[in-house]
């Protein structure tokens, strides 16, 4: 079966059981009806085990176009699920990434790992020789990527961090935070607001001026 995990597999019958998977995944992108496509992109996503995911992601990328709608979600997804499902294979997966281009894919691991396991994600933020995380350009996004779903499990926990964070994540750390406080903990929103005025007045005032979440 496609679905039983690669290690009960010999070696001939997980290559068959791969490119089986593989050429379920084009069949559903010739899906005519669109919203039967999505569906099935949805359920592949769901299903496909960890150890198929870096073909699948493989696959999608030789067979669509990166602005394609579908793509785009199919690809969420997979990160989403190997950020969950393998965690430590995917990190060292996206590190590799131009986050030029594949900045999304970034933070949709970082995400999903910080929706299970926020130490981990925040032991890979904090890496100090992971230069990807200190980038200018993606500190904020992975910051945000991480509290974003931290505050959903422990928000005291994601809005102490943010407001300890350095300057180069604070505004994304704080947005992803209260962004689902405002959601999940509203009662919470205006306390964690007024502790990051009294720690960086400008900060704050310049994010609700600029639209807040």
């Amino acid at each position: 079966s496609p679905n039983t995990v690669a290690t009960q597999l010999p070696g001939a019958t997980a290559k068959r059981s791969r490119q089986s998977r593989l050429l379920d995944l084009d069949a559903i992108l010739a899906i005519q009806d669109p919203q039967s496509r999505l569906s099935s992109l949805l359920s592949f996503a769901n299903e496909v085990e960890a150890w198929e995911i870096p073909n699948a992601i493989t696959r999608l990328h030789e067979h669509t176009a990166e602005w394609d709608p579908d793509a785009r979600l199919t690809s969420q997804l997979l990160y989403t699920r190997w950020g969950r499902v393998d965690g430590e294979a995917a990190l060292e997966h996206v590190q590799d990434l131009d986050y030029l281009t594949a900045g999304d894919k970034i933070t949709f691991v970082i995400a999903a790992l910080a929706s299970e396991r926020p130490e981990r994600a925040l032991a890979w933020l904090e890496n100090p020789a992971n230069t990807l995380a200190h980038n200018p350009a993606m500190a904020q996004r992975l910051a945000g990527s991480l509290t974003k779903e931290w505050a959903r499990l422990d928000p005291d926990a994601a809005i102490d961090w943010a407001l300890a964070s350095d300057r180069s994540q604070r505004v994304g750390a704080m947005t992803g935070a209260l962004g689902t406080i405002a959601m999940t903990r509203p009662d919470l929103l205006g306390p964690s607001l007024q502790r990051w005025q009294l720690l960086s007045p400008s900060e704050s005032e310049q994010w609700k001026h600029s639209g807040g979440f």
